[in-house]
């Protein structure tokens, strides 16, 4: 089951409609909380075609947002970045990261609007805290997962130079993931409770109609559970809080290839749905 939010209140994604429930002030935990079972019951107030909802970004605000990078082998050649043994996660406070809806413009920053790039990924997301968990218990503590697009300056992010400091590194690794806009998820929470652990999803990257990214997450160097157990040894990871899984092969800092103004990228994953964002100048001064 898949789960939405709009401006009206929430409601399941269901094909190429949505059905708003009668459930008046509810978040995506309280749905999380609910549980299959009872959303499937509960009683739908009117369903309206997709293309003719406002599809808000699941969640908002995150307690943390957790990055992972290095996770597919294929991005990790054409990068020629070194294999990790672990998973490469890094947590940050929810208020850095703004989140916008699947349908919303992506605003090329106009101090760094040269290299701006897509990172087609999937997203999980906690609704129990994890602390020193297994991965077992991991899985137990997600809710459910998105599509998202980890929008990225690269003229920011790779900016710095060999005798930079980590911590200045990090900083700027960050201002480059953070900018208003970059951060377009959705299109509804697909609940964890109504996949198997094995289950895999398909990632296709499209700028302008050509495909750009195509992957299986199944190719992950490190899967979801295993992500969020590692995470958790280093510190408890709040409820509410999402967490990237990396992105693979066919990003656009190896081939040249940045975002322009005019462009419109989709980022599909199977059985979760469609991310489609304009591109668009940000305002000069």
């Amino acid at each position: 089951m898949r789960i939405a939010r709009t401006p009206q209140g929430l409601g399941r994604l269901v094909d190429d409609r949505f059905e708003l429930l009668d459930l008046p002030g509810a978040t995506i935990a309280d749905a999380v909380r609910l549980g299959t079972a009872a959303l499937t019951e509960t009683a739908v107030l009117e369903t309206i075609p997709v293309g003719g909802v406002e599809l808000l970004a699941p969640v908002d605000p995150l307690p943390r947002f957790g990055l992972v990078g290095a996770n597919y082998a294929s991005h990790i050649a054409e990068a020629k970045m070194a294999t990790p043994q672990c998973p490469l996660t890094l947590m940050v406070p929810g208020e850095q990261i703004v989140l916008t809806g699947p349908r919303a413009d992506i605003v090329l920053p106009a101090e760094a609007a040269g290299a701006v790039d897509y990172e087609g990924e999937l997203a999980v997301l906690l609704m129990q805290e994890a602390d020193k968990v297994t991965p077992d218990e991991a899985w137990d503590c997600i809710a459910g997962f998105m599509a998202l697009n980890d929008v990225s300056a690269r003229d920011v992010q790779l900016g710095g130079d060999e005798n930079e400091e980590p911590a200045a590194r990090i900083a700027r690794v960050m201002r480059a993931k953070s900018f208003p806009t970059f951060k377009p998820c959705g299109p509804g929470l697909l609940l964890r409770e109504t996949v198997e652990r094995d289950t895999t999803f398909e990632i296709v990257t499209t700028v302008n109609g050509a495909v750009r990214q195509s992957a299986s997450t199944d190719e992950m160097l490190f899967d979801v559970a295993v992500i969020v157990s590692e995470a958790s040894r280093y510190e408890p990871i709040a409820a509410g809080t999402l967490i990237t899984t990396g992105t693979p092969a066919g990003v656009g800092f190896v081939s040249g290839n940045y975002l322009r103004p005019g462009d419109v990228v989709e980022v599909m994953l199977s059985g979760i749905g469609t991310l489609r964002n304009r591109v668009v100048a940000g305002a000069t001064s």
